[in-house]
């Protein structure tokens, strides 16, 4: 096989949240299989310390630091007709450098991790194979959040998406009803990639338990991600009083919701170096 070019909208190192557990475990079995280029975006310059890691298992690293600048992207968006989460994720010299893995380097297979990197994608694929990982389907959480600016954001995603997934040669998706939702919609083929569990690092007798009141029920993510915190107001408010528990919830970035539901029987962690305890 001949090399991989990987595309990230997000550095795929350290695995410590949702997306990046999924692209650092899809990146390491692609390393396996054939010379990988990564080419990502960094949310903060800082991000560019795990590169180092990166480069263990990749032939070729290569990032550049993400406009953070919601007002750039709508611009970008109403002058393109395009969708403002896909221009948040747009670098020229990403764009560059990309253009030069594919003129310089012998590369067979594109893996475009999420929606907002089928950007890059050239329009000639000159016989590559093209594998369009979207996870989710990001549309229909816009569709799902309403208001008028969500609802025109989820309908230019939808485009988008559908644009991307006609070119590629499989569409993945993280589960069975994100991939039946995406055919029932577009029309279109879909294939399940599901998240995995790895056995050896999670095993119970690998860390010691953390010392907080059993029985013991974990919520861990990015706690400033509405959904997750959807999630958490209405598990507190609505299901922790019927049972005999502690309710921990184990994430970076609560928000004042969260901070709020902390009681004698919830916890909010806040950011932990290693969720395994909990």
């Amino acid at each position: 096989m001949r090399d991989i070019l990987f595309l990230a909208h997000r550095l795929p190192y350290p695995p410590d949240r949702g997306d990046r557990i999924r692209s650092w475990h899809v990146l390491n079995a692609l390393a396996k299989l054939a010379r990988v280029h990564v080419a990502a975006l960094v949310d903060d310059e800082a991000d560019r310390k795990h590169v180092a890691t990166v480069k263990r298992i990749a032939e070729t690293v290569h990032v550049e630091r993400r406009n953070p600048s919601k007002v750039f992207a709508m611009v970008r968006a109403l002058a393109r007709g395009s969708p403002a989460s896909v221009e948040a994720f747009a670098s020229c010299e990403l764009e560059r450098h990309i253009s030069g893995i594919l003129r310089y380097h012998d590369v067979d297979a594109i893996y475009a991790f999420s929606s907002q990197m089928a950007q890059y994608v050239p329009a000639n694929l000159s016989g590559r194979r093209f594998v369009m990982d979207f996870v989710d389907m990001d549309s229909a959480k816009f569709a799902a959040l309403g208001g008028f600016a969500n609802t025109q954001e989820a309908k230019r995603l939808l485009n988008w998406e559908v644009a991307a997934a006609k070119r590629a040669d499989v569409s993945l998706f993280v589960s069975e009803a994100e991939a039946a939702l995406f055919r029932e919609t577009t029309g279109l083929p879909a294939r399940v990639l599901e998240n995995g569990i790895d056995l050896v690092r999670f095993k119970p007798e690998a860390v010691a338990p953390e010392t907080a009141p059993h029985p013991l029920i974990v919520f861990t993510g990015q706690m400033d991600y509405p959904p997750n915190v959807e999630a958490v107001v209405d598990f507190a408010r609505n299901a922790l009083p019927q049972l005999d528990a502690t309710f921990a919830i184990v994430g970076r970035a609560p928000t004042q919701q969260v901070l709020a539901l902390a009681s004698d029987r919830v916890i909010v962690t806040d950011e932990v170096s290693d969720t395994r305890p909990w």
